[in-house]
């Protein structure tokens, strides 16, 4: 693991961006991601960034998040970015519905995103519908996004797509597991234990 010790910018910064307390102080980026920090941060220094989705996989406790939001915290640096617990964020998405959507708009928009937790979220049509139009976006504009889950990406398609339209479970799973994309599988025993 590496460390990232935040500026005082990323911390003025990181009130805004959504992530959890107890990733203020330092954050930490599995080794195995620090390539695309660095060329996601330096494009970042020099404008707007454009790269591929980080997928990270695996049991839970295991270091995604922790690096999910070290990634953030880093990226906060140069630009605004913000992180996300899926079921929080397709509340929020809801709780909006039919007024002029600045949730949407972060979502699409932010520098960064970072989506923890995307299996752990109760999908329904809608809500499956709300997060294609998230992942499409970023996808086509090729936005910086982290994506967390325990599932494969192939296994939570598959449990999305029994529960919502098929063709749009798989065509969110199509644009997650993009050749271009990084996946990163952590394993092991839970770090909080």
């Amino acid at each position: 693991m590496t460390t990232i010790s935040p500026s005082s910018t990323a911390r003025a910064r990181f009130g805004h961006a959504g992530m959890p307390r107890r990733f203020s102080a330092r954050g930490m980026v599995d080794d195995r991601a620090a390539e695309y920090l660095e060329s996601v941060s330096s494009q970042l220094e020099r404008g707007a960034a454009q790269a591929p989705f980080l997928i990270l996989h695996g049991p839970p406790g295991t270091g995604k998040t922790t690096t999910a939001c070290g990634i953030l915290m880093a990226c906060l640096e140069h630009r605004m970015g913000h992180f996300e617990q899926a079921s929080s964020m397709l509340e929020a998405v809801k709780d909006e519905f039919g007024v002029p959507g600045a949730k949407m708009a972060t979502l699409r928009g932010t520098a960064v995103l970072a989506i923890d937790d995307l299996d752990k979220a109760r999908l329904t049509e809608w809500s499956v519908e709300r997060l294609y139009e998230i992942v499409d976006k970023r996808h086509m504009d090729r936005k910086p996004t982290i994506v967390t889950m325990n599932q494969t990406v192939g296994a939570w398609v598959k449990r999305v797509a029994a529960v919502a339209d098929r063709e749009t479970a798989f065509a969110i799973g199509d644009r997650l597991a993009d050749a271009e994309n990084v996946v990163i599988e952590f394993s092991g025993r839970s770090m909080r234990r």
